[in-house]
């Protein structure tokens, strides 16, 4: 939300906005928490004289929490959704396109036990990531891939 379109939004009878957006300090995108009083004509109260308020910086707590949101929703390991967080993804894809076709596809990676049986857990770990990269790297718009479990995988399209 930009500030121009907040201040527009406003009324005599609700003037005040509180909002959080990016602003470029020193050529640094940072992202600030602003709230502002629009000032209002006494004698035209359709007509907006000005405007008073504050850019507190808040980014280092918008980030922590994005980091926070981030770690809930993604894989540890692969950086991919998971599972929970795909369930809910799925359910508002059908909910706000209910007549779009999708495409999922489910991949389970047969024997994986044997990689760490006899390669260890690190090995494991690093062909886990890989299959991560893979179907990341194969996304289209509209599409979604997700770690489903240990060596379960998902991708969604939309046809």
């Amino acid at each position: 939300e930009s500030i121009h379109t907040a201040i527009l939004a406003t009324t005599p009878t609700s003037p005040t906005v509180s909002f959080e957006c990016k602003l470029r300090i020193n050529s640094q995108p940072r992202w600030y928490q602003v709230v502002a009083l629009c000032l209002w004509a006494d004698d035209n109260p359709s007509e907006r004289t000005g405007f008073i308020g504050k850019a507190f910086d808040i980014n280092e707590s918008r980030l922590k929490r994005e980091e926070l949101e981030h770690q809930a929703t993604h894989d540890t390991l692969t950086g991919l959704l998971n599972s929970t967080s795909a369930k809910e993804h799925i359910s508002k894809l059908l909910k706000e396109n209910p007549e779009s076709k999708y495409v999922m596809a489910f991949f389970d990676l047969d024997t994986f036990k044997s990689i760490n049986d006899t390669y260890g857990h690190g090995a494991g770990d690093r062909a886990i990531q890989e299959i991560g990269h893979i179907l990341s790297g194969a996304l289209v718009a509209n599409s979604v891939a997700i770690r489903i479990s240990g060596d379960e995988f998902m991708e969604i399209l939309k046809k």
